[in-house]
């Protein structure tokens, strides 16, 4: 059963002449399978939202994966997102929760001995504004089963590139392995067949 898998990162922004959410994909891309995507996004409001939602229309993913760069020393797991500034007229939820079991991605992470902590907030910024256009549209379409954000540390000598690459890899790798056990939303096994 295909698990088709989204995974997004981000362009360099600010004083970041790398990021190394875009960075690790990059580097871990070889090694994933046919039914996983990564794609980069941009650091601009609209532009991330437009080549999101349609890489969500295009690739009808079942879960998605949404990486950025944040200052720290951990990774974040973002809980939540609140509604982008420009859109607060709008009716609709003003904060999504993601989708993804969250015991899963904390194994994850731990059996790679990343650090990590729970976040509820994701930040005001072009990642915040991003996954709650992520979170909006999985409202929407049930086929959209996993939906989650990671915010990664710039790249250190307590982070280097390949521990982010790492973390990364365990989450998606977790995920895929529990997506592939499972049927689609709307096909349930039959035990005849």
């Amino acid at each position: 059963m295909s698990a088709n898998f989204l995974i997004t990162g981000f362009e360099p922004f600010g004083e970041h002449v790398r990021n190394s959410s875009w960075d690790a994909l990059e580097s871990i891309s070889s090694r994933l399978p046919a039914d996983c995507w990564t794609r980069l996004l941009p650091v601009d409001y609209v532009a991330a939202h437009t080549l999101l939602r349609g890489y969500l229309e295009e690739f009808a993913p079942r879960a998605v994966l949404c990486t950025g760069l944040a200052k720290g020393v951990a990774f974040r797991i973002e809980h939540r997102a609140r509604r982008p500034l420009a859109l607060e007229h709008e009716g609709g939820e003003d904060t999504l929760s993601g989708r993804w079991p969250w015991p899963e991605m904390r194994a994850a992470l731990d059996a790679v001995s990343v650090t990590h902590f729970e976040s509820d907030n994701a930040g005001r910024f072009v990642c915040e504004s991003t996954y709650w256009s992520l979170l909006d549209f999985a409202a929407r379409r049930k086929t959209l089963e996993f939906a989650a954000f990671l915010h990664v540390p710039p790249v250190s000598t307590a982070f280097p590139l390949e521990r982010i690459a790492a973390g990364i890899l365990a989450v998606i790798n977790a995920r895929r392995a529990a997506l592939d056990t499972s049927p689609p939303p709307g096909i349930r096994n039959d035990p005849r067949s």
